[in-house]
């Protein structure tokens, strides 16, 4: 990847956790004076799993080898972060959220903030696990966005998070 690349990743990365970080604490802080409790303690519920899959990319990619330099590239890293957040868990939340506001029973299958976080780390970890495997079968030396989507598509059913059906 080119060095330039890496960290325009690295930083839209921080910038992505940052962003969330400030609007939670702002709901923290203000949302019971302006009257929004519900809508922000959403968005405090929302930056907790964000920071959930962080840490789960985190732990998932410290058993990756130290010889090699940034092996889970700072694209890969991202895409994984954007992706699982905005295309999983918001629609989940949000699911969860519109049940609660029509006054309809929650259904079984919309996940609590405890199961959303074991199938976080569940997820990441297999998703990275198997792109670490793949690459080492591939004699590459990084883990790319391309290497996580191929990856994705390849142990599709295997991840604990599609049982929620949000993709069909």
């Amino acid at each position: 990847m080119i060095t330039n690349y890496h960290l325009v990743y690295s930083k839209l990365y921080k910038a992505y956790i940052s962003k969330y970080e400030k609007m939670a604490f702002f709901a923290l802080e203000y949302s019971s004076e302006f009257g929004m409790s519900l809508k922000y303690n959403n968005v405090e519920k929302e930056y907790e799993l964000l920071k959930q899959i962080d840490n789960a990319i985190q732990n998932a990619s410290r058993g990756f080898s130290d010889k090699i330099k940034d092996y889970l590239r700072a694209d890969a890293r991202y895409f994984l972060l954007v992706n699982y957040h905005l295309l999983i868990i918001r629609p989940l939340l949000m699911g969860r959220q519109l049940k609660r506001h029509l006054n309809e029973p929650q259904e079984r299958n919309l996940a609590s903030q405890d199961e959303l976080r074991e199938i976080i780390d569940s997820d990441i970890n297999l998703i990275l696990s198997k792109a670490n495997d793949s690459v080492k079968v591939e004699n590459k030396e990084e883990i790319s966005g391309h290497t996580i989507v191929d990856t994705i598509s390849t142990n599709w059913s295997n991840l604990k998070s599609t049982k929620f059906n949000v993709w069909g």
